[in-house]
């Protein structure tokens, strides 16, 4: 259950940056060109992310990776909002780089996860019941981010949302943690920290 509210927070503040993508940097005067350019970090964030992670899981296990995508998508939600407050195209284009990194993540961790967790017998509905999370995420993320946005007229206040679901989602991530070190404890371990 820890595992699938973490990908809910990843993946929630994923879509939300996504779904506002080419809106934010026009709304700091940015060129429709140029806006279009920022967005497209997201997708080469979100690409990276798969290899990234990939690379990262093989090497260090899911804990290592969780805890990365974690502080990753943490540091774009506070990179987003020092954007948003102070109009930085740079700042912003970091933090589409950052949050694209961390939603990259989400199928490499489910599928580690998944594998890891449950085996290979019912991997393929094990896969999908852990990609339902994009039902949840699509709500609260996209269409949670564009209501924010309607009611304050601004995205700051969504920006302070994911700060604190970037806090949520380190939490998951240690509770999630601590059953792990207590597989390792007593013998049943399929993963490392």
């Amino acid at each position: 259950m820890c595992f699938f509210g973490w990908l809910i927070c990843i993946g929630s503040i994923g879509l939300g940056v996504i779904g506002s993508g080419a809106v934010l940097p026009l709304e700091m005067g940015v060129s429709p060109a140029k806006a279009a350019w920022t967005a497209g970090v997201l997708s080469v964030g979100n690409a990276g992310g798969r290899i990234l992670y990939g690379r990262l899981c093989d090497r260090k296990g899911r804990s290592f990776g969780m805890g990365t995508a974690s502080a990753s998508v943490g540091i774009a939600s506070l990179g987003l909002l020092s954007a948003q407050l102070l109009g930085n195209g740079v700042i912003l284009t970091g933090a589409y780089l950052f949050t694209g990194l961390a939603y990259g993540s989400l199928p490499v961790l489910i599928t580690y996860f998944c594998t890891r967790q449950y085996g290979t017998r019912y991997r393929s509905i094990n896969l999908g019941i852990l990609n339902a999370n994009g039902m949840v995420t699509s709500v609260l993320g996209s269409w949670g981010g564009g209501v924010i946005y309607e009611r304050n007229g601004s995205y700051t206040a969504a920006f302070y949302v994911m700060i604190e679901i970037s806090v949520c989602a380190l939490v998951l991530w240690k509770m999630l943690n601590q059953g792990l070190q207590k597989e390792i404890k007593y013998g049943t371990d399929k993963d490392t920290l």
